[in-house]
């Protein structure tokens, strides 16, 4: 584990699950880097014994960045590597932002950290994402609506990317369940949406 000592306690930790993926790991943490308020959060890379080169990228990426810390190990998959990530968390908030995902612009962060200190009795924030293509271009504009537990019943639910969560809410929900291949992020969610009162802010 690569830990940098200057990290204070934050109030946001960001997870970015890697796993050979070096490009889109890359394009990520210069993502980071072009935050306004980036210094204001904390940032966890947990990458599962990536044999492409990420190692690298990540140890030079870590020795620059005082909110940093990194853990590199082999894993049972993506969501052992998410709850690996969420036990490693020191802020009162959690979102991940996973390798090859962006920030839309560079004031993102700045906004989420504007929102979760003015709107400090809500423990579940989300927004708006796009969705690209592997040239860059727009797949598809999710626009963020107002909540309703009525819209779970549908199928509704908010995209899991940067979507921030009280941390003790996600400890309490038990974490991302291992043995769903492809849905743990939806169902952690799920389960705090319909069973908390998590007053979600969008």
């Amino acid at each position: 584990m690569h830990k940098n000592s200057k990290i204070n306690i934050p109030i946001l930790s960001i997870v970015t699950i890697n796993y050979n993926n070096a490009q889109g790991l890359y394009k990520t943490l210069q993502s980071f880097q072009g935050q306004i308020n980036y210094e204001l959060i904390e940032h966890i890379i947990i990458d599962g014994n990536s044999k492409d080169g990420s190692n690298k990228i990540i140890e030079d990426y870590c020795r620059m960045a005082n909110n940093s810390q990194s853990l590199i190990e082999s894993d049972r998959g993506i969501y052992d590597a998410m709850n690996k990530g969420l036990h490693l968390c020191n802020g009162k908030y959690i979102a991940y932002l996973n390798s090859g995902d962006v920030f839309a612009d560079c004031d993102v962060l700045s906004h989420l950290i504007k929102a979760i200190k003015v709107n400090n009795n809500s423990s579940f924030f989300y927004g708006n994402l796009i969705m690209l293509d592997k040239i860059g271009k727009i797949k598809r504009v999710w626009v963020a609506k107002p909540f309703s537990k009525i819209k779970l019943l549908l199928g509704w639910m908010p995209p899991h990317p940067l979507c921030t969560i009280n941390r003790e809410l996600m400890l309490k929900a038990g974490g991302f369940d291992e043995s769903m291949s492809i849905s743990a992020d939806y169902d952690i969610m799920l389960r705090i949406l319909q069973t908390e009162n998590p007053k979600p802010y969008w």
